[in-house]
């Protein structure tokens, strides 16, 4: 009788043993879902910087080209690139 409650008591601490660690775990994972899902907060916005910052490059050009050689095609292309820059800008002023 006596062996008997010793692989009870085994059983019990081995069980708790389980417990402990599932929760462990379960703690860990919450822990590492939030700090997962701010970094790729942070990696779309540096993405979006990085858009803003291609697009202005764009822009600048176009305006160059346009003050060298102005022509009605060329200010259109020009005013669809500030259009889309701005775009760009308030997408990220919101997200932020």
């Amino acid at each position: 009788m006596n062996q008997a409650n010793a692989h009870a008591a085994d059983s019990k601490r081995i069980l708790i043993g389980f417990f402990i660690a599932s929760f462990l775990l379960l703690v860990a994972g919450t822990i590492a879902w939030f700090s997962l899902s701010e970094r790729f907060e942070t990696v779309e916005q540096y993405s979006t910087d990085a858009q803003i910052a291609a697009n202005l490059g764009s822009l600048k050009v176009s305006e160059q080209n346009y003050i060298r050689l102005p022509n009605p095609d060329m200010a259109q292309d020009t005013i669809g690139l500030f259009k889309e820059v701005e775009m760009l800008i308030a997408r990220g002023l919101n997200k932020a």
